[in-house]
């Protein structure tokens, strides 16, 4: 078998609920790896809230962080940024929005971590930890571009004028998350992590035919395109399982990704 790029999204797709990843996963992913095929973790998370699952299972190939704007390819030593959301435009949305309207704000750059005030909901996607935290008036304090731009709104009526907003910038994208649609999310045009794994296809040389990807959510979808053979997990997003060729037969807390990849390996 010709050696393979399996990229995994991480939260609803190699995470369990609990966002542990089992022991069987664990091992199986390395025997694949030390096979000669590069495992990619490919997540909407910062690289600090990737890495700890990276070294838990030994792996020493690439991830994608912020939904593809971040790529650390470990083989050939290069990290890459594609696009960052300009402070100019946080501020702004503060101008029109005040916080008033929002439950939750989180924003980032690779080096800072800003919240409105201290909030341990998304403890491991968000980990606070090794970074520095800066609580308080966000748009007063940022001062600097951005990778990721998180919120929850108060009132579900607000999405629509925050759609609005949005469609009024070319260079920013919105998404409302499939299972906490209270929740959205502000994103560079023209990044998803296709962006990130089109570049490691190139850099690799890796066929086409020899890309396998797996996810659960709509901002999955790109990436799964681009792959030759795909998965939407069982436990995935209707609308990223209407337009998938195959759903995962078991969801991600009865370790969907190591079946599919035992019977396609083994």
């Amino acid at each position: 078998m010709n050696k393979k790029l399996i990229a995994l999204d991480l939260d609803g797709t190699l995470l369990r609920e609990d966002k542990t990843i089992s022991k069987r996963t664990k091992t199986y992913l390395k025997e694949l790896e030390d096979r000669g095929n590069i495992i990619v973790l490919a997540s909407g998370r910062s690289p600090r809230a990737i890495i700890h699952h990276y070294e838990s299972m030994s792996l020493h190939s690439p991830y994608i962080a912020y939904n593809g704007n971040y790529l650390n390819d470990t083989i050939n030593r290069e990290e890459t940024i594609f696009k960052k959301i300009g402070q100019i435009f946080l501020k702004s949305f503060f101008d029109r929005f005040s916080f008033d309207h929002f439950s939750y704000v989180s924003v980032e750059s690779l080096d800072n971590l800003y919240m409105l005030k201290e909030d341990d909901r998304f403890e491991d996607f968000i980990f606070p930890k090794k970074t520095n935290l800066i609580l308080g008036d966000i748009k007063k304090n940022v001062n600097e571009d951005l990778m990721s731009f998180i919120f929850q709104v108060k009132d579900k009526d607000i999405k629509d004028d925050i759609e609005k907003f949005a469609s009024e910038d070319e260079d920013i994208q919105l998404r409302f998350w499939y299972d906490l649609d209270d929740y959205g999310e502000f994103y560079p045009s023209s990044i998803s992590k296709a962006t990130s794994l089109e570049k490691l296809i190139k850099d690799h040389q890796i066929k086409r035919d020899d890309v396998i990807a797996i996810g659960d959510g709509n901002n999955d979808f790109e990436m799964l395109s681009l792959a030759s053979l795909s998965f939407a997990m069982k436990n995935g997003s209707a609308e990223l399982k209407s337009k998938s060729r195959y759903v995962t037969e078991y969801t991600n807390d009865e370790d969907g990704v190591y079946h599919v990849l035992k019977d396609l390996f083994d």
